[in-house]
C-alpha cells in the first residue's frame, strides 16, 4: 500500500519529491467563524492536486514542535531521505505580531497553534517559552511556492515578520504573505483581505505595528498580499 514511501509513510512521504503539503492547526475556527481550517486544507488541497497533477498531503498540527517535527521529516523528501524540491507549502494558522521582550527593540510575528504554543519569526518575543519554536531552528527547504493563509505574516513595517524568517531560513522561490488580516472566502476558494472596519477596528494588529503620521493615521494603505522570496524581497503584488 505504501510502497511509494518505502513502506514508511510516517517520516517518508513522495518519492519524487514534488508533491505539495498543507499545515494547519488543528480543531481551529476560520475568521468566518463558520468553517474551520481543515475545511480550508481540504479545498486548497483539490487546487494543487488539479494544478500540479500530484499528492498533496493535508497535515494536522497541534504544537510547535509537531510543527517543526512535520517541517523537518515530512516535507521534501525522496524515498532514500535526500531532500528533494517541493512544488508547494501552504500554512494555515492564526498569526499576530507582538512587542520584543527588550526596551524599543524590533516587535516579532509568530504563527500560534491550537495549544497556544508559537512558531516565532525571533525567540526576543515576549512571552516566549521552551514548548515554542523559532523558524531559523526548522530545517532548510527548497520550495516553488510558499503560502501563508496567517494574519500579518508579511506586514511590512515588522522586520521579524513570518514570511521574512522563512525565506532567511529556507530557499522559497515565491513566498506569498499578508501585509494585513486574512480570511478565506469559500465562494472563490482564495485568500483575501479580512475588512478593515472604521478606524482599522477589525485589524488591531495591523494597525498597532504600521507606521502612523503626528496625528495617529498610518502613513501607508494595507498592501494584501505581499511576496517575498529567497534571497530578495520583492516589491509588493
Amino acid at each position: 500500500m505504501y510502497t511509494y514511501a518505502i513502506n514508511n509513510p510516517i517520516n517518508r512521504i513522495d518519492p519524487s519529491g514534488f508533491d505539495s503539503y498543507i499545515l494547519y492547526a488543528a480543531e481551529t475556527i476560520s475568521g468566518d467563524g463558520k468553517h474551520t481550517f481543515y475545511d480550508q486544507a481540504v479545498e486548497q488541497a483539490k487546487i494543487y492536486e488539479e494544478k500540479y497533477g500530484t499528492k498533496c498531503h493535508i497535515i494536522e498540527i497541534w504544537s510547535a514542535s509537531g510543527f517543526a517535527w512535520n517541517w523537518n521529516n515530512r516535507i521534501g523528501f525522496d524515498a532514500n531521505g535526500n531532500p528533494v524540491n517541493v512544488e508547494a507549502v501552504q500554512l494555515i494558522f492564526h498569526g499576530t505580531i507582538e512587542d520584543s521582550i527588550y526596551e524599543g527593540g524590533p516587535p516579532v510575528g509568530y504563527m500560534e497553534m491550537w495549544d497556544g504554543s508559537k512558531v516565532a519569526a525571533s525567540k526576543d518575543v515576549i512571552g516566549f517559552s521552551d514548548k515554542d519554536v523559532v523558524i531559523s531552528s526548522l530545517q532548510r527547504k527548497n520550495i516553488d511556492l510558499l503560502h501563508f493563509s496567517v494574519c500579518n505574516s508579511g506586514h511590512l513595517d515588522v522586520k521579524n515578520n513570518v514570511a521574512r524568517a522563512f525565506v532567511n531560513s529556507s530557499y522559497i522561490k515565491r513566498a506569498e504573505a499578508w501585509d494585513t488580516g486574512v480570511i478565506y472566502n469559500y465562494s472563490t476558494h482564495r485568500d483575501e483581505m479580512g475588512p478593515a472596519g472604521i478606524f482599522w477596528q477589525y485589524q488591531p494588529t495591523w494597525f498597532k505595528y504600521v507606521t502612523k503620521n503626528w496625528l495617529g493615521y498610518p502613513t501607508r494603505n494595507r498592501q494584501g498580499m505581499v511576496i517575498y522570496s529567497t534571497p530578495t524581497i520583492s516589491a509588493p503584488k
